[in-house]
């Protein structure tokens, strides 16, 4: 298969396709340029620059969502625990910090949970529970 030529847009030269880089993938019009321009090489290093740096924030991005999950997932069982059997936050708090739970993470969980009391308060919760529970025993 014959190697495929062009015209370099900057020099106007007939060079092989693979010595050059697309202008339009460059943002910077139609066209190929040779790689060896300098401003192709520097146009070339900061697309690859971005292309680094998006791949990076995807990264954070999916290590966040996890964590706000986490932290969701988190302060519904702490609110399960703190209506089902009583215990009251702090006491849950201080029993998670116990086991060798980060102050950090504490913090996450406590804020979620309040979100979640503002969403809907533990007694709108115990009585949906409460609910759940005696129609599950009906059906029995």
């Amino acid at each position: 298969m014959p190697v495929k030529m062009v015209i370099c847009a900057i020099c106007g030269e007939t060079v092989t396709r693979r010595s050059t880089h697309s202008l339009k993938k460059l943002g910077k019009g139609e066209g190929r340029a040779c790689k060896s321009h300098y401003p192709v090489q520097e146009l070339a290093s900061l697309l690859q620059e971005k292309e680094i740096l998006e791949k990076k924030l995807q990264r954070v991005e999916r290590k966040k969502k996890q964590s706000e999950q986490w932290s969701s997932d988190a302060a519904l069982k702490v609110r399960a625990l703190h209506l089902a059997h009583n215990v009251p936050y702090e006491e849950i708090y201080n029993l998670l910090r116990e086991n060798g739970m980060s102050e950090q993470s504490i913090e996450e969980i406590r804020i979620e949970v309040n979100l979640q009391i503002d969403i809907i308060s533990d007694d709108q919760l115990k009585k949906i529970i409460d609910l759940r529970r005696a129609e599950q025993k009906a059906k029995a």
